[in-house]
């Protein structure tokens, strides 16, 4: 992938972790942040999934 690309992509999946991390935030407040709560873990699973992913994606950029 081109320096460029991965760029766009760190960015898109920065968007989405954010997005993410407010949806938590919300659960969280109204004290709905359990493992029971489908909505919670599925969202702490794509956070972790993108977040993993922009590491490997910095690690890719930064050996370029």
């Amino acid at each position: 992938m081109l320096a460029a690309e991965i760029q766009l992509k760190i960015d898109a999946n920065s968007a989405q972790i954010r997005s993410i991390a407010n949806r938590i935030h919300m659960l969280e407040e109204e004290h709905l942040a359990e493992p029971g709560n489908a909505d919670y873990v599925e969202l702490r699973t794509q956070h972790k999934k993108l977040v993993d992913e922009n590491r490997r994606l910095t690690d890719e950029l930064l050996s370029e």
